[in-house]
């Protein structure tokens, strides 16, 4: 498992080169919606501000808060849009993005615990009625890493390697939902043989 520091610093490096390779126009909705968010017009968003808009809990909005002034400012949003677009889960123990393997429930499939709370979740408060989980690698990992590799010339170190298709949909109060559609494609293909 990487530590917090390494993995926050992927996960911002991935959130920068995606926002880079979106549409201009979508571009320009992500910072409409932070100047959505930001009700004060400071120019950067605070805890009160992002809980109230729906966000997440607590601890998630310090993961993303980098330079640890109780405030996000575009570019730690970049992150924010980066996991909200990838439909990144959030661990039910202590609130912080799965971007790594992680526990979920195979009873309930709506309780998932990142390593660190599942190897303490009989201490967790409140505790979860089913004992078995299992492990799983959440999509936002691979699209992280295929991301991070592509910058670093790097090659896939799966058998197969994702295409991720991004469609973004307009919806209702002028929001954007992204939808991801993902080929696994054999690397003995050629690349013009997948879509």
């Amino acid at each position: 498992m990487a530590s917090q520091p390494s993995l926050r610093s992927r996960m911002q490096t991935a959130a920068a080169l995606y926002y880079e390779r979106l549409p201009y126009a979508v571009q320009q909705e992500h910072r409409d919606l932070f100047k959505g968010l930001d009700k004060n017009g400071d120019g950067r968003i605070s805890k009160a501000e992002l809980l109230q808009a729906g966000y997440p809990k607590k601890s998630f909005f310090s993961f993303l808060d980098t330079d640890g002034d109780g405030l996000l400012d575009f570019e730690e949003c970049k992150s924010l849009f980066f996991l909200m677009k990838n439909k990144a889960g959030v661990c039910d123990g202590c609130g912080k993005p799965l971007l790594e393997s992680y526990y979920g429930c195979v009873e309930c499939h709506a309780f998932d615990l990142c390593t660190t709370c599942y190897g303490a979740r009989n201490k967790l408060q409140p505790g979860h009625p089913h004992p078995n989980f299992v492990q799983r690698k959440p999509m936002i990992s691979t699209v992280m890493n295929e991301l991070t590799d592509q910058v670093l010339g790097v090659k896939s170190h799966s058998s197969f390697s994702f295409r991720v298709k991004i469609e973004f949909l307009k919806v209702a109060r002028g929001r954007v939902q992204c939808c991801f559609t993902t080929t696994r494609a054999s690397p003995f293909l050629r690349s013009s043989q997948v879509p």
